[in-house]
């Protein structure tokens, strides 16, 4: 019979330590992120992708900070936000993914569309579709997209191209050579070349460019780290990006600038301990240079510095 008790009290204790684990864990707050911020082409919003509404959903606020307001997009099934970038200065470009499988050896990939959106929130309208596609970036013109695509299953760390396709036409033209990564496109505000990040298999990326129909590829970085997420100044004249390094298996990274001939390569943002400073985007008045950074502590949020390095500020908080 004590057995019998001592049986029943263990479960009982056990399940209410299951049920205030489980409330436990309902009370722990979300880490926010502000992801990814991009200067709209008139330099007056900033759209960025955050979870701070509990799901990850594309944001835009001011310039400045303020009337941050969620773009009321619905997801179908499994669906879920990639990047956010800028079709217009009136139009959201944005990535939505639907996972797929693609064979038994291989646990999925995704469907891929570009969508665009009115920033007063009228209904999304397709761009573009694909497989494995990711980050568009639109020519000054707004009549062509650029962005990066996976070549391979899922798993197997597939090829990654750069492509383009014109919007009227849907014509695609595969700018890399299936030999490499070829990432996050940029193109430059005169419209004369793309900048992305680039390496050959394995290899550490480095910021490069080349011509539209991609041709005349220079190599731009050489510092040691992964230099990543270009970003033009709006004369053409200079890149942003950052350098990734790790320090005791942590990921350390520093917003840097290099002129457009790969010369004066340096950092404009600095720290003491590891902390993450990421993916740039240059106002087009030239003034600032928008990222994510975790300086807070707790997830990213957006700050802005000026290119030479002073003033910086958070506009997220």
């Amino acid at each position: 019979m004590m057995q019998v008790l001592a049986g029943i009290a263990l479960s009982a204790a056990m399940t209410l330590f299951s049920s205030l684990l489980s409330q436990a864990v309902q009370l722990l707050p979300t880490i926010v992120n502000d992801n990814w911020p991009h200067f709209s082409p008139d330099g007056s919003h900033i759209a960025f992708v955050s979870n701070r509404g509990g799901q990850r959903a594309p944001y835009i606020m001011l310039s400045d900070g303020s009337a941050i307001t969620r773009v009321p997009v619905v997801l179908q099934d499994k669906q879920f936000f990639g990047s956010v970038g800028w079709l217009s200065a009136a139009k959201l470009l944005y990535t939505l993914y639907t996972p797929i499988r693609l064979g038994a050896y291989d646990n999925g990939g995704e469907i891929d569309v570009f969508m665009s959106e009115m920033t007063s929130g009228l209904k999304p309208e397709l761009v573009y579709a694909g497989i494995n596609i990711q980050r568009p970036d639109a020519s000054p013109s707004r009549e062509s997209l650029v962005f990066e695509a996976e070549h391979g299953a899922f798993q197997t760390q597939p090829n990654i191209d750069v492509e383009m396709v014109d919007l009227s036409t849907l014509t695609l033209h595969v700018l890399t050579h299936n030999d490499g990564t070829y990432i996050q496109t940029a193109w430059s505000p005169d419209g004369v070349k793309i900048a992305y990040a680039c390496a050959p298999r394995k290899q550490p990326l480095q910021i490069c460019t080349m011509k539209t129909d991609g041709t005349d590829v220079k190599v731009l970085t050489s510092d040691s780290g992964s230099h990543q997420w270009p970003a033009w100044s709006p004369d053409s004249k200079r890149i942003a990006y950052f350098n990734e390094t790790k320090i005791d298996g942590r990921i350390d990274s520093t917003i840097c600038v290099v002129d457009s001939d790969g010369g004066n390569e340096h950092a404009i943002t600095s720290h003491t301990g590891i902390i993450r400073d990421e993916t740039p985007s240059w106002a087009p008045d030239g003034a600032s240079i928008v990222f994510q950074t975790d300086r807070t502590g707790s997830g990213f949020r957006i700050a802005v510095i000026h290119p030479d390095g002073s003033g910086l500020q958070f506009l997220t908080k």
